[in-house]
């Protein structure tokens, strides 16, 4: 499976998994945090991964200000995500 097809996978599975979290304001707030932040990786890298997309949310954590609960919510996220 290529980078991009990866992405999009990882986008539809996001997607789905916002739907099934909104009984759970934590989880719905980290799993669109890093749909926005799929959406703009994509559109700003030619060359975009998995690795590079993790590397992207992990670097605009002080950019967006996230406090340290936020960052973990995030973090689980990405381990769950794999």
């Amino acid at each position: 499976m290529s980078n991009v097809e990866q992405l999009t996978s990882l986008d539809q599975k996001l997607t789905t998994d916002e739907v099934n979290a909104l009984d759970n304001p934590d989880q719905l707030f980290a799993i669109s945090y890093l749909r926005g932040h799929l959406d703009l990786y994509m559109a700003d890298n030619e060359s975009a991964s998995i690795a590079g997309f993790k590397s992207a949310v992990r670097g605009a954590f002080s950019q967006d200000k996230l406090i340290e609960a936020d960052i973990e919510l995030v973090e689980a996220e990405l381990e769950r995500i794999g």
